[in-house]
């Protein structure tokens, strides 16, 4: 009798103990463990057979922040373990999107190999993981991505910017030279959106004036990346094309107090005399800028040793 009685107060335990560890396999512990970096429970987890794929409240797996903290041992590691590499948190973040930004390519292709599409978006605004990467410089990650199908004229939709576009307002003249070879159009243009600003001619009238529809020369006349704008000037790119208003690169790069950047353009045989909103040339740009303060134009004093006096002598 006594016996019977421990067999069954043994079964009523290991059926608790059960539960208990179902219940614990069933929270995110590992996606917890990855964020944390703590490598050592993870493995243990891994070993329990622990659900690698419980998200946390928002939606974040182990795999997002194994791929987030470019450690490409757990990366694998969770794959192994069955990660779901198409998870999606609340944020419209995948693994590849993290990986993206400054995961290795040996990474990327992992998770690409797992199932990752290389045309996912990222944002709800319709960042594409593409643009990502070409954001944050991730060369390799750019290369892959092209390789296996990622559309290089995809365009966000809160303004309109593509992969090429980030690559210029970023610097990254590597990633604009391969994605101008992989037929990343030129001559898209990002959204334009009017705003009131007061005529520089008659300070009581008001007007408006464009904001955005840059072109991806247009970005690296704004942050003065000479790199860029040489890749592209070679790759074909009209020196003259300008933004929605016509305003070309070389009066961006005035208005934002680029001068290098004019003078290389100028150099390059950019048309001074080409007009772009209200009229304006460069030479008339110029002298704007130096008298006047546009609220509406970043208009910060950039460090550029090339005083404007040099632009107006070869302006005239």
């Amino acid at each position: 009798m006594r016996t019977r009685w421990n067999r069954s107060w043994l079964t009523v335990l290991l059926c608790i103990v059960l539960q208990g560890t179902t219940y614990a396999a069933a929270g995110p512990e590992a996606a917890d463990a990855a964020q944390r970096k703590d490598r050592d429970v993870l493995r243990a987890l891994v070993k329990q057979r622990a659900d690698v794929n419980a998200a946390q409240p928002d939606g974040t797996t182990a795999l997002h922040w194994a791929a987030h903290w470019n450690d490409a041992e757990l990366v694998d590691l969770l794959l192994r373990a069955g990660a779901n590499a198409k998870a999606v948190n609340r944020y419209g973040a995948t693994s590849l999107s993290e990986a993206a930004a400054s995961g290795s390519g040996a990474m990327i292709e992992a998770l690409l190999r797992a199932g990752a599409d290389p045309k996912t978006l990222t944002t709800r605004d319709g960042e594409t993981v593409l643009m990502t990467a070409a954001r944050a410089g991730n060369v390799d990650a750019v290369r892959i991505l092209l390789d296996r199908g990622a559309d290089v004229n995809a365009r966000e939709t809160y303004k309109g910017q593509t992969a090429l576009m980030w690559a210029a307002s970023e610097r990254h003249p590597e990633i604009v030279k391969l994605l101008l070879e992989h037929g990343a159009d030129w001559k898209v243009r990002s959204f334009d959106r009017e705003t009131k600003v007061p005529r520089l001619s008659a300070a009581s009238s008001i007007s408006p004036i464009a904001r955005g529809g840059f072109t991806a020369l247009s970005f690296s006349a704004r942050e003065g990346d000479i790199e860029s704008a040489r890749v592209m000037l070679d790759g074909g790119v009209d020196i003259n094309y300008g933004d929605v208003d016509n305003t070309s690169a070389l009066i961006v790069s005035i208005m934002n107090k680029q001068y290098t950047f004019a003078k290389f353009l100028i150099d390059r045989g950019a048309d001074i005399n080409v007009a772009g909103g209200y009229g304006r040339t460069a030479l008339y740009a110029i002298v704007d800028i130096r008298n006047e303060d546009w609220s509406t134009l970043p208009n910060r004093k950039a460090e550029d040793p090339l005083p404007s006096l040099e632009i107006v002598k070869q302006l005239l």
